[in-house]
């Protein structure tokens, strides 16, 4: 994205206006300032927890300036997906537990 102050307008899709609002202003850059280097959010998630959802609908009703009520319709019901670096992988320590405990229920096994 890039920022750039007073750029776009009202006619339609400005790079840099992160709100949808047709202006490109400070709270734009504020906008990309919290949100560079994360990953980004799916259209209508306004909370940004990874879900479209009624709790984005109440955020959007409260303050229309945090996004498109189109993209919300849009996406209503969606859940971003995981990435691989998102996705959960059990701890070393965790591993080799388990397989210390399957080795003493063998061996426990065995001497019966």
């Amino acid at each position: 994205m890039i920022w750039q102050r007073g750029a776009g307008g009202p006619g339609g899709f400005s790079e840099g206006d992160s709100n949808n609002n047709g202006t490109v202003d400070a709270v734009d850059l504020g906008i990309w300032e919290t949100q560079y280097g994360t990953a980004p959010i799916q259209p209508g998630d306004f909370d940004g927890n990874g879900e479209v959802n009624g709790f984005d609908f109440l955020l959007w009703q409260r303050d229309p300036s945090v996004g498109s009520l189109a993209d919300w319709e849009a996406n209503y019901g969606t859940v971003a997906t995981l990435s691989a670096s998102s996705a959960a992988v059990p701890e070393p320590t965790t591993t080799a537990l388990a397989l210390a405990a399957l080795c003493l229920a063998i061996s426990r096994w065995r001497a019966r």
